[in-house]
């Protein structure tokens, strides 16, 4: 491209032609008619009026009124807009876009800037990102990004932090590490720290606390003092104020928290009518959902404890775990159904629908499917193994073993150790089993004791009635049966040591086919018992059964 010498009033030419560029002014006076025109080959800088395009030094790139400084040494910058970067000196590979952008940066780097004022206050600081009017506006430390007009705009001394949305952390003054997505996120944050909300308005009432995370729409929300929160979901812990240590996941959980601590819920309206208990976990959709102010419970399933309000140290593990516990205190649930209707306290329940029916009962214990799953309002019972006490409804019974028990209903203080023992029995009282179907057969009876495994009765309605042993089986009330029909023999401990029965308490009558006593021996032949011996006052006489004839023994005198 050859030389072009101008014609018209401004005079001028138009520098020689290069392969590839964009032909440039080398000496004119006035473009347009306007005389303020210069050019400064020393800065690569063209001005018209007060319009400046500029590239001094190496790399660097300003366009604007005032913009970009002549007398830098700091590479690869781009500065667009009135007085953006015109401050800098040796700080590299930064970017500013709007007016006043980056106006004060010397010698920092890296930074971004993108609107009015946008780090307009930066002097040295680096790695900072602002998108938006008065983004970062005065902001002088490094690491910080901000996107949305009033974003991060008064904060000064406060490090990195990222705020996204219009006003997020638009009070932020020198907290640090604090992260804001969404309108009026952290918007009154101050001085504040280690923070992060992502949201509507999530932590936009929170000024000074520290250690906070919220994610959702007015996830806390009215924040001000509460410190090490955690909120997940739209409405999480939206009303707490000063309450530290709660943790809370899903929609509205937590939501009428105030200044209860150290609490946890996951669920949608877990915990979320909580407002003063502290120390709660729950897991799971409405868990925990009417509590109050109870304190030191645990749910975790569907519906537990969903009706729990002011109750204490309770805890529920399953589906409907505890779910209709208001007041009760002590409670513990683990399983589908357990203790679903319980209102009472200090009961405990292990297995799928234990103790389901239970309502104003205190003091059970039941581990196994469908253990103690009848009982309403009796008290004091203890069930281990499926379905023992099934259906009872007596109190203070005590079950151990599969279908230990399953068939009593208003017996009550029946103890029961070894499955299907007391099988069958029904509304007796007082009863001892232990061993594998013992006392299988007692129906209605009761205050019968059976030992050993089948230890049982004949009789189904015997009373008073024991049997020891293996097999061993007792027929009639008032009786006691030692061992089954192998039973060979029964002895004491140690030879010549042990009484039957003393002075005091002495047998009314002792039957037996042979009698050995020391050197004296009675037996009868037959097995029947023909004769009867009585002691008299001065003799001893002898009756025979058989024929009814009396005998007195004449005694002889010796000593």
């Amino acid at each position: 491209m050859p030389d072009i010498t101008t014609t018209t009033p401004s005079g001028g030419t138009v520098g020689p032609a290069v392969a590839n560029q964009v032909a440039y002014f080398t000496a004119a006076t006035a473009v347009g008619g306007d005389t303020g025109f210069t050019f400064d080959a020393t800065n690569n800088a063209v001005t018209v009026g007060v319009a400046r395009i500029a590239s001094p030094g190496t790399a660097n790139t300003f366009v604007g009124q005032a913009a970009g400084n002549f007398t830098l040494t700091g590479t690869e910058n781009s500065g667009f807009g009135s007085n953006s970067m015109n401050a800098l000196t040796t700080g590299i590979q930064n970017a500013a876009f709007g007016a006043a952008s980056l106006e004060l940066a010397t010698i920092g780097g890296s930074n971004s800037a993108f609107g009015f004022q946008a780090l307009s206050s930066l002097t040295t600081a680096s790695n900072c990102s602002a998108f938006g009017f008065n983004a970062l506006s005065a902001n002088t430390a490094a690491g910080n990004s901000a996107f949305g007009s009033g974003a991060l705009d008064v904060n000064t001394t406060g490090a990195n932090m990222c705020a996204f949305g219009f006003n997020a952390l638009g009070a932020s003054t020198t907290g640090a590490s604090n992260c804001a997505f969404g309108v009026s996120a952290l918007v009154l944050c101050t001085t504040g720290s280690n923070n992060s909300a992502f949201g509507l308005s999530a932590l936009s009432t929170s000024t000074t606390a520290n250690d906070n995370s919220a994610f959702g729409q007015n996830a806390l929300l009215n924040n001000t003092g509460g410190t090490t929160n955690a909120a997940f979901g739209a409405l999480c812990l939206a009303t707490n104020t000063t309450a530290s240590s709660n943790s809370a996941f899903g929609y509205n959980a937590m939501n009428l928290t105030t200044t209860g601590g150290n609490s946890c819920a996951f669920g949608a309206a877990a915990l979320d009518a909580n407002t003063t208990g502290s120390e709660n976990s729950a897991f799971g959709f409405t868990s925990l959902g009417a509590n109050t102010i109870g304190v030191d419970n645990c749910a975790f399933g569907v519906n537990a404890l969903r009706l729990n309000t002011t109750a204490n140290r309770n805890s529920a593990f399953g589906r409907n775990a505890l779910d209709a516990n208001t007041t009760a205190n002590f409670s513990s649930a683990f399983g589908y159904n357990a203790l679903a209707l319980n209102t009472g306290g200090g009961n405990s329940a292990f297995g799928d629908s234990a103790l389901d029916s239970n309502t104003t009962a205190l003091s059970n214990c039941a581990f196994g499917v469908d253990a103690l799953t009848s009982n309403t309002t009796a008290s004091s019972g203890c069930a281990f193994g499926t379905r023992a006490l099934a259906t009872s409804t007596g109190a203070s019974n005590s079950a151990f073993g599969f279908q230990a028990a399953d068939a009593v209903t208003t017996g009550t203080g029946n103890c029961v150790f070894g499955s299907d023992a007391l099988g069958v029995a029904t509304t007796g009282v007082d009863s001892v089993a232990v061993g594998r179907i013992a006392g299988f057969a007692l129906t209605t009876g009761g205050t019968c004791t059976f030992l050993g495994a089948t230890a049982d009765t004949s009789l189904g309605t015997v009373t008073n009635a024991t049997a020891i042993g293996f097999g061993a089986s007792v027929d009639a009330s008032n009786t006691m049966v030692l061992g089954n029909a192998s039973l060979t023999l029964v002895r004491p401990g140690a030879d010549g040591t042990v009484e039957l029965g003393n002075d005091t308490f002495r047998w009314e009558r002792v039957r037996a086919i042979t009698v050995s006593t020391g050197d004296l021996e009675l037996k009868s032949e037959d097995g029947r018992a023909w004769w009867l011996i009585e002691e008299g006052e001065t003799d001893v006489f002898f009756t025979n059964k058989r024929t009814g004839k009396r005998y007195r023994a004449v005694l002889e005198e010796v000593a």
